[in-house]
């Protein structure tokens, strides 16, 4: 009986988690979970967007922020944060981040990743995730996620996501290329 206790509050205690958008959610089925988004000159703090030039929504949800990049009206990015780190300074917990990857499964499995394919440089995914804590995860259908150095935030692409990631990484750059004088 003492166990079955133990594991009605384990799941109560984690059920935001489960509550989250998924990959694939419509914007409607995110508004029905969460309510309206913020709109953009209510959030605090201006932060980088997780896909540049694409429509992004944050959402606060029973003490967590949720950033949710859209593209043809579904989720192909997401941001989990807590709206309060622990005082202690740390973030999203083992059980979290189980519970998180768990509702983000889709019926597939996630393997630890050394690398992520948004990286760029060989020396950053060694030296990040050895002395900051980055993890990363691949699922069977191709959809990534990463828990960021401190374990602030995960963050999880679709398969869409990452190339849509990409072709704003080389968009970027070949405006940098171009901005550069002839001399």
């Amino acid at each position: 009986m003492k166990a079955f206790s133990y594991l009605c509050l384990f799941i109560v205690g984690i059920f935001p988690c489960l509550a989250q958008a998924r990959l694939g959610d419509t914007e409607r089925q995110c508004v029905e979970r969460y309510g309206s988004a913020l709109p953009p000159k209510k959030q605090p703090m201006a932060q980088q967007d997780l896909i540049p030039g694409l429509s992004h929504a944050t959402y606060h949800f029973q003490g967590w922020k949720i950033r949710i990049v859209f593209v043809a009206g579904h989720v192909v990015a997401q941001e989990y944060q807590k709206k309060l780190p622990h005082p202690s300074g740390h973030g999203i917990n083992t059980d979290e981040r189980a519970a998180v990857l768990a509702a983000e499964s889709a019926g597939n499995t996630w393997d630890q990743a050394l690398t992520h394919p948004l990286q760029s440089s060989l020396l950053s995914s060694i030296i990040a995730p050895a002395l900051l804590g980055g993890q990363h995860w691949m699922r069977s259908d191709g959809a990534y996620a990463t828990l960021t150095p401190m374990a602030f935030s995960l963050v999880l692409y679709s398969k869409e996501g990452l190339e849509a990631a990409r072709q704003a990484a080389a968009a970027k750059e070949q405006k940098r290329k171009e901005s550069v004088p002839k001399f």
